[in-house]
This record gives structure tokens, C-alpha cells and sequence, in this order.
């Protein structure tokens, strides 16, 4: 049985979800840092400062989520 694979919204990176920051957009709207298994709509976005600093400037996950993303979560991103 394979490992479950998870692809990072800016540099398309494959790999193992321990690699990456993930974040949900649960039923009510809401979004969150999750570290371990939430309910609703996960992206992730890798844990190198490079990804993190071109998430925000061209706000990836707005793409990922097919919304505007408010730009609370890009602050709370880079603090990470």
C-alpha cells in the first residue's frame, strides 16, 4: 500500500504531508492552520520560506480554494 501523496499550491511539489502546512476551509467558512486531520477543504503550501513568501504574494490559495482567502490567513502564513 502507498503512502498518500500531497502537492504543495505553489511549487507543485509532491510529497508525504508531514512536508507541508495545511490549511481547511470548514462548512461554516472558517479557515484554520490544521497539524492534524480536520473536516472540510485542505490545500497545503510547503514549510520553505521560499513558498511561503510567493503563497502570499500571489495569493495561492485563493486559487486553491476557488475564493478570496481573507488576508488574515496570509498574515497568520507568515508568521510561520
Amino acid at each position: 500500500m502507498s503512502k498518500p501523496v500531497r502537492m504543495c499550491v505553489v511549487c507543485r511539489k509532491r510529497a508525504g504531508k508531514e512536508e507541508f502546512a495545511k490549511l481547511v476551509r470548514n462548512k461554516a467558512g472558517e479557515f484554520s492552520w490544521a497539524e492534524g486531520h480536520l473536516e472540510g477543504r485542505g490545500a497545503y503550501v510547503c514549510r520553505m520560506g521560499e513558498c511561503i513568501g510567493q503563497a502570499v504574494k500571489k495569493r495561492a490559495f485563493n486559487r486553491a480554494f476557488k475564493m478570496a482567502v481573507p488576508s488574515e490567513v496570509y498574515d497568520s502564513l507568515k508568521e510561520m
